[in-house]
């Protein structure tokens, strides 16, 4: 079954670096931040991997990382880094397949959760993620808000990104007030000279706090922590047995 992002893995880097610029590699920096003032130093669970924002330097600052992400092309594009950089990541396409239960630190961060677009769905990540970190590990999640998403399709016609031959654009259709289908049409040249174009279509909810609390609520976490930075609401969990 296709997954968001199969169809545009080999220029997600390449789109995403031009249509943030700064803002992008910002927002990367705080993450990474984050993460090592609350696990020193230890064994990184990162669930929504992509293509290895986090993964890669966080294996190169000596953590043991293992990723994860449902599109197979995404991580293709990791193990083509991983073998270039020569790094050691343990790469897998579930939670389920991951034996190890002594992980420092979750995330799932980056729209992750966003993808995700049922109660019970969501229940069986947050009960995979608990039953994977050891007891006093921590999982970092954050929930996008939908009013920037709004804003993008209000602003210039969806247009986000427009310059010299690359282009991106963003529409949004509700289909009630949590769930939405978001199209993108992108068209760009890459440093080498490929022309390339592809456009993606798939369902992303907006999960509510309240919601999500419930949920980790239910399983046994405890929030210890929350902050908004950028157009996201980051919480911070404890797994306390």
């Amino acid at each position: 079954m296709a997954q968001p992002h199969d169809n545009s893995a080999k220029y997600y880097d390449f789109v995403f670096e031009r249509r943030f610029g700064a803002n992008y590699s910002a927002l990367t920096q705080h993450n990474l931040s984050r993460i090592t003032s609350l696990a020193p130093k230890g064994k990184i669970l990162d669930f929504g991997a992509g293509t290895g924002r986090i993964s890669i330097p966080m294996v190169q600052e000596g953590y043991e990382v293992t990723a994860i992400d449902c599109s197979s092309q995404m991580l293709q594009e990791l193990k083509r880094k991983t073998k270039d950089l020569n790094l050691n990541i343990a790469i897998h396409q579930s939670l389920t397949d991951v034996i190890s239960q002594d992980f420092d630190i979750a995330i799932a961060i980056f729209t992750v959760l966003a993808y995700i677009k049922t109660e019970s769905e969501l229940k069986a990540v947050f009960e995979n993620i608990f039953n994977l970190l050891s007891p006093g590990g921590l999982f970092m999640l954050d929930l996008e808000h939908r009013e920037g998403y709004d804003l993008i399709c209000k602003r210039n016609n969806g247009i986000v990104h427009n310059n010299t031959g690359d282009f991106v654009k963003v529409t949004f259709q509700e289909n009630d007030s949590n769930l939405c289908e978001y199209c993108e049409e992108v068209q760009g040249t890459l440093p080498n000279g490929e022309v390339f174009n592809y456009s993606e279509r798939f369902m992303i909810r907006f999960w509510t706090i309240n919601e999500v609390r419930s949920i980790f609520n239910q399983i046994g976490f405890t929030e210890i922590e929350t902050f908004p930075f950028a157009n996201a609401q980051y919480l911070i969990l404890k797994k306390i047995l």
